[in-house]
């Protein structure tokens, strides 16, 4: 007979947990004379039980290499890996320190080109001030002396056929002046 526990529960065994034969055991053990009036409870048919899957082999894994040997693999590898970190941050310093060298020609040329763009610019604007109508007759008339004619004559060439030839013996350009006189304004 198997030692109990109070409330009929087998000693080594957790309310709830499985009995042999698939049944659970109940949180409460009912009275021996209830469980007789009880009707019996019948199991449903399930499926037969297949064989489970073979499984792997399972192997002990050793433990780490503690020792000397594990220690030093350890450093070294640290140390490579220290090393590695270094070696790419003064690469990457490198590179910078070339692309800061070679940006400095294209600073140099940027600043050419503004400056030669602004005396574009300057030249532009001098050639249009000088190219003014009012600037010219200003000059023309200051300078030069210039003052505006009378009367302004159009010039128009005959028609080449009616005119007689030249000593050279080609034609000889005959030229009519219409006078006009300028509207006062």
């Amino acid at each position: 007979m198997t030692a109990t526990r109070s409330g009929g529960i087998p000693t080594g065994q957790m309310p709830g947990a499985p009995l042999p034969g698939g049944r659970r055991q109940a949180a409460f053990q009912a009275r021996p004379q209830a469980r007789a009036q009880a009707p019996a409870r019948t199991r449903p048919e399930t499926a037969p039980r297949t064989q489970p899957a073979r499984r792997t082999p399972l192997r002990v894994v050793g433990q780490p290499d503690t020792g000397l040997r594990g220690r030093r693999r350890r450093r070294l590898v640290v140390g490579a890996l220290v090393g590695l970190a270094c070696a790419g941050l003064f690469a990457i310093v490198g590179v910078r320190v070339l692309l800061a060298q070679g940006q400095l020609p294209v600073d140099r040329l940027e600043a050419e080109v503004t400056d030669a763009q602004a005396q574009s610019q300057r030249l532009r604007l001098d050639v249009a001030r000088l190219e003014s109508p009012t600037r010219i007759v200003a000059e023309a008339q200051g300078r030069l002396g210039m003052v505006p004619p009378a009367t302004v004559t159009f010039l128009t060439p005959l028609p080449e056929t009616a005119a007689a030839p030249d000593s050279d013996g080609g034609p000889e350009r005959v030229i009519t002046a219409t006078p006009i006189t300028p509207a006062a304004g």
